[in-house]
């Protein structure tokens, strides 16, 4: 059995083009570039849950306790302490769901950058208010990480003089974002920063992150709760791999098209 037609093409009731499958947008998902590693998309409710896998979110504020990873590696997200789960919010990006951070959550997944030499990580998000060290990413202190200043400075990769660290103004408050940082080299390499798709912030011959040792946490750069984000994720993404420069603005813009952020 059939319906309708479209310029010759016949579909069935059960076809869904890519373009039209949750979470596509232009017929593109993050999975179609390979070493895609981890991806958690707070939009998809089938992939939130309130306990450890059984129960999908239903209702605005539902706490979060496990976000499932859609990259087809069981990198899922966790936080077993009812205490620091962050909130399932409806309706709030270009009618799509989010995570948020109250400035105390976040979620734990172990896929540690270490075990890759080459990496790239998306975030796309929201901070609502700006605080030092809250952050979106981040394995341990000494490890890779996202996070800003109070007057939005930016700071990723290793501590001290091993990161990079931007000019003030670099995130705003109530201004989404998609950042990306990509690590290339061996034990030493390149660093770069990206916002929004703009130039890269870069520092050289930097020595290789490696959390291994520690689980990887998302809204948050330290697995400690007073390192948490103030705002939302909207979506996290790993490859591990140095994406190229094409494949990098695909993946910004498959998330600026989905969540209309800027």
């Amino acid at each position: 059995m059939t319906f309708g037609s479209s310029f010759g093409r016949v579909f069935s009731p059960t076809f869904q083009p890519k373009s039209q499958a949750a979470g596509a947008v232009s017929g593109f998902v993050p999975t179609d570039i390979t070493g895609c590693a981890v991806w958690i998309d707070f939009s998809d409710a089938n992939t939130l849950f309130t306990d450890a896998g059984s129960t999908k979110v239903a209702n605005d504020d539902d706490a979060i306790y496990q976000a499932n990873d859609k990259s087809g590696n069981n990198v899922n997200a966790v936080m077993s302490d009812s205490l620091y789960r962050p909130k399932y919010k409806t309706n709030i990006q270009n009618s799509l769901s989010a995570g948020l951070s109250s400035g105390s959550n976040l979620l734990l997944h172990n896929y540690p950058l270490g075990a890759a030499t080459d990496f790239t990580v998306f975030a796309a998000a929201k901070y609502t208010s700006l605080r030092d060290y809250d952050g979106l990413f981040g394995g341990n202190w000494s490890a890779y990480n996202f996070h800003t200043s109070s007057n939005g400075t930016c700071y990723a990769g290793t501590n001290s003089s091993n990161r990079i660290v931007t000019a003030s103004g670099y995130v705003e408050a109530n201004a989404n974002i998609v950042i990306a940082l990509i690590k290339s080299g061996t034990s030493s390499g390149n660093l770069s920063l990206y916002n929004n798709g703009g130039a890269a912030v870069v520092n050289t011959g930097k020595t290789a992150p490696n959390p291994s040792s520690a689980s990887v946490a998302i809204m948050n750069y330290a697995n400690a709760t007073s390192n948490s984000l103030v705002g939302y994720l909207y979506e996290y993404i790993v490859y591990n791999t140095a994406l190229s420069d094409t494949d990098r603005g695909t993946v910004t813009t498959y998330l600026n098209t989905k969540w209309s952020l800027y």
